[in-house]
């Protein structure tokens, strides 16, 4: 028949069809690319099959990601289908849905629902309301809604949409199953996970019933229950679907490098990680990566997000600049190949900042962030869910500036708006509620982040369960705010049944149960229980050392803490030989200039300032202070206390001017930068009182010492003198002791919940070639993890 006969034309295309559903894109595009060449010759340009190719070799570019390609070839073809066929033609209704798709994994949101939601009224008019296509039309207009966070609006459409399919086509009909498992899906972005588990459980069983155990969509519909599972907390149920799934997708139905099986992997990594088991999620994640890029190719959207996904894992394991290393250049790639405004591009920005962030490095996230959180607000709006994310974090970095106010503005109307766009009892609105706690608390309004904490915490276990990793979260940041106010026992109440739950649910070696009873020994401390916060902290830190490793940043805190608690029972030199090589790892790890390592610093002067050795504390506390200025700036908290304790050293060297020449500005700064009621001021205040009261009897032991010829050997006077000259130069450490960390750090205490998000590039939607009828599947594959700022 020749290479150019119709017949041969219709075989060339159904082999990449073929290759197509098996993944291997490359070998359909090589088919392809020359068969449309050979059909506009042979039949002409604008002939239905030449059309037809059209279509199937731009749906193959979207498959490998080259969007941009995909809508060269789409924005002409429609309207060629147009004149053609006519503008109602189902062929023409296809060839819009197709180029609204390709719009919207561009990002371009918008321009999708420009073309969607007039092409659902032809559809409805044209093949009638309940075709079919009609319903798919409708559920990806709803699938948009929900892309421009518009979940509620999305919902209208899909709830009835379901009852339609049912009717229609059948309860068990593949279709329909789709339309459940897409209904499902908003309900999660809802937050409102346990009415997704009721459609996603009983979804599965008729999937495998009607289509078979391992059938690719029942793997899909294995693959969301499992994320769903993950969502609720319950990370063992969704590990128990997602290791043999991944086994059965491997082995018997796509093999190891199919497009479907790789992000079957990148969620069984995220389940690990979630569960704390980074080094598991690692030995995924860096083949994948490896497979993604061979497969897939380089540049593409997948493949963009395992590198980012294996960039968070590292930020896991406290290897930031192994995440930065990653980050960099992949954010440079996104701009690239996606845009400068597209939402994954905004990601990457977003997760670069939040890994300056964990580098200490705040103002080179800051000038990220700012910008970032304008272009969202015009790509996908002011009150869209990720600008309602990007906001939140922008105000995190605000706080960690020292700049609280700042951060203030920008959560009180947060709040009001994530209230009323996603609903009060959203697990995103929980957590933005619990951040401007965190603020209010930072400046020293613990009974107003009291009040926020409270009601929160009883609506977090209504809405997604008492022992949820959320709910244990916010139950041990209310316990932080009731020992900040004092109410010590309180916290206790709290924290010590949270530390068995979490032992339980999430395991003991997991880093969250780490900081939960890091966070009961601290309770102890304050109780003055030091030896039953030892007995805490020292097994601990074994775990964390375990773990995380030596060098891990939250293992360096555990040492800290511990020597801070060997300090506060007067085994000094146990502080010390922990602290020393601790100053020493934190300057390699994460720099010299970190505000941890500035703390570590810190905290290490302390001790030889109990130990007597001022010199060695002035040593240490001089160059620290430039440092602090440098990095977080004059009338940061952080540098304020740096301040402080420097001027206590000088106080007690008996250099009084050079204590008071650093206290009494301090005091002022404090005043103006966190209130004049603020605890810290208070402190500086009182500290600022006895360098004060320490010069005056000073000067008085002085003076009455030069009126003392020759001192009577038994003389009780004299006694006395001497008695108080060596009082004189300890002064009472109250002012310190209030502000030494009391033997730990507010960033372990009062953990904010920021997200580093990660998209997902796979659709719930379907762009259909005219050859096939089961398009893309009805997944969000590529999920990233939520990660916590402790």
């Amino acid at each position: 028949m020749g290479e150019e006969h119709p017949y041969t034309l219709t075989r060339t295309n159904n082999l990449a069809m073929t290759y197509s559903k098996l993944g291997r894109y490359n070998e359909a595009l090589e088919l392809q690319k020359p068969l449309l060449e050979v059909s506009k010759q042979v039949m002409g340009e604008e002939h239905p099959e030449t059309l037809t190719c059209t279509n199937n070799l731009a749906m193959t570019y979207s498959n490998l990601g080259r969007y941009n390609e995909a809508l060269k070839l789409q924005k002409p073809l429609l309207e060629v289908s147009k004149r053609v066929m006519g503008e109602e033609h189902p062929y023409t209704l296809t060839c819009t849905n197709n180029l609204a798709m390709t719009y919207s994994k561009l990002g371009r949101y918008n321009e999708a629902f420009e073309l969607q939601e007039p092409l659902l009224e032809v559809s409805k008019q044209v093949i009638g309301e309940e075709h079919p296509e009609t319903l798919t039309c409708t559920n990806n207009l709803a699938m948009t809604y929900s892309k421009l966070g518009r979940y509620n609006e999305a919902l209208e459409l899909q709830k009835p949409l379901l009852e339609a399919s049912k009717r229609v086509i059948g309860e068990e009909h593949p279709e329909t199953l789709i339309h459940k498992n897409d209904l499902a899906m908003t309900y999660s972005r809802l937050g409102r996970y346990n009415e997704a588990l009721k459609l996603q459980k009983p979804l599965l069983e008729v999937s495998k019933q009607v289509m078979g155990d391992e059938h690719p969509e029942t793997l899909t519909h294995t693959n969301n229950l499992a994320m769903t599972y993950s969502k609720l907390g319950s990370y063992n149920e969704a590990l128990e679907l997602q290791k043999p799934l991944l086994e059965v997708s491997k082995r018997q139905v796509m093999g190891e490098e199919h497009p479907e099986t790789l992000p079957r992997t990148n969620n069984l990594a995220m389940t690990y990680s979630k569960l704390g088991r980074y080094n598991e999620a690692l030995e995924l994640q860096k083949p994948l990566l490896e497979v993604s890029k061979k497969v897939m190719g380089e540049e593409h959207p997948y493949t963009l997000t395992r590198s980012n996904n294996l960039a968070m894992t590292y930020s896991n394991l406290g290897r930031y600049n192994e995440a930065l290393e990653l980050q960099k250049p992949l954010l440079e790639v996104s701009k690239r190949v996606m845009g400068e405004e597209h939402p994954y591009t905004l990601t990457c920005t977003n997760n670069l900042a939040m890994t300056y962030s964990k580098l200490g490095r705040y103002n080179e996230a800051f000038e990220l962030q700012k910008p970032l959180l304008e272009v969202s607000k015009q790509v996908i709006g002011e009150e869209h869910p990720e600008t309602l994310t990007h906001t939140n974090n922008l105000a995190m970095t605000y706080s960690k500036l020292g700049r609280y106010n700042e951060a203030l503005e920008l959560q009180k109307p947060l709040l009001e708006a994530s209230k009323r766009v996603i609903g009060e009892e959203h697990p995103e609105t929980l957590i933005h509620k619990n951040d401007l706690a965190m603020t209010y608390s930072r400046l020293g309004r613990y009974n107003e982040a009291l009040k926020l904490q409270k009601p929160l915490l009883e609506v977090s276990k209504q809405v997604m369960g008492d022992e949820h990793p959320e709910t244990l979260t916010h139950t041990n940041n209310l316990a932080m705010t009731y020992s900040k106010l004092g109410s010590y026992n309180e916290a206790l109440e709290l924290q010590k049944p949270l530390l068995e739950v979490s032992k339980r649910v999430i395991g003991e070696e997991h880093p969250e149960t780490l900081i939960h009873k890091n966070d009961l020994a601290m309770t102890y401390s304050r109780l003055g229980r030091y030896n039953e916060a030892l007995k805490l902290q020292k097994p601990l830190l074994e775990v964390s050392k375990q773990v995380m490793g030596d060098e891990h940043p939250e293992t360096l805190t555990h040492t800290n803490n511990l020597a801070m608690t060997y300090s506060k029972l007067g085994s000094y030199n146990e502080a010390l030989e922990l602290q020393k090589p601790l100053l020493e790892v934190s300057k390699r790890v994460i720099g010299e200039e970190h505000p941890e390592t500035l703390i570590h610093k810190n905290d290490l002067a302390m001790t030889y300032s109990r130990l007597g050795r001022y010199n060695e504390a002035l040593k240490l506390q001089k160059p620290l202070l430039e440092v602090s200025k440098q990095v977080m700036g004059d009338e940061h908290p952080e540098t304020l206390t740096h301040t402080n304790n420097l001027a206590m050293t000088y106080s007690k060297l008996g250099r009084y001017n050079e204590a008071l020449e650093l206290q009494k500005p301090l005091l002022e700064v404090s005043k103006q930068a966190l209130g004049e009621d603020h605890p810290n001021t208070l402190t500086y205040m009182d500290n600022l009182s006895i360098i004060y009261h320490d010069q005056e009897e000073h000067k008085t032991i002085i003076q009455s010492q030069r009126h003392i010829v020759q001192p009577p050997s038994s003389s009780p006077s004299s006694n006395k003198t001497v008695l108080r000259s060596c009082q004189a130069t300890t002064p009472p450490t109250k002012g310190i002791a209030a502000r030494a960390r009391e033997a730990a750090k507010q960033k372990i205490h009062l953990r904010t919940t920021q997200r580093q998000r990660v998209p997902t590039p796979s659709t719930s939607t379907f762009s259909r070639s005219q050859e096939q009828s089961g398009g893309n599947n009805a997944v969000h594959l590529d999920k990233g993890k939520r990660f916590n700022y402790k």
